[in-house]
C-alpha cells in the first residue's frame, strides 16, 4: 500500500530533512517554510520565476535565482525567498 501525502504534510519533513543536511541553513529554511504556509510564494507561469510577499505584507521580491532582498546583499547563502522559490 502507498501512502501520499499532501503537500502540507510532506513540507514539514522536507524541511527537518534538509535542515539536518545543511545546518547553516536551518534558520533559513524555517523561515522559507513559513512563506510557503502562509502562502506568501507567486510562481510565474514560466516556473524559473516567482514573486515573494515580504512578511511586512507591502514588499514584493522578484526571485529567478537571484532575490533583491537585503539579506542577500550580505551573504553568500540563498536568502529565504529563494530558498522558498527551490
Amino acid at each position: 500500500m502507498t501512502t501520499t501525502l499532501s503537500f502540507g504534510e510532506a513540507l514539514p519533513l522536507e524541511v527537518t530533512t534538509l535542515q539536518a543536511q545543511f545546518p547553516d541553513l536551518a534558520a533559513a529554511l524555517s523561515r522559507a517554510q513559513t512563506i510557503l504556509t502562509a502562502g506568501r510564494l507567486f510562481p510565474e507561469d514560466d516556473g524559473r520565476r516567482a514573486m515573494v510577499r515580504s512578511s511586512d505584507a507591502v514588499t514584493w521580491y522578484a526571485v529567478n535565482g537571484h532575490c533583491p532582498c537585503p539579506a542577500s546583499q550580505h551573504r553568500t547563502e540563498p536568502c529565504k525567498h529563494r530558498l522558498a522559490f527551490r
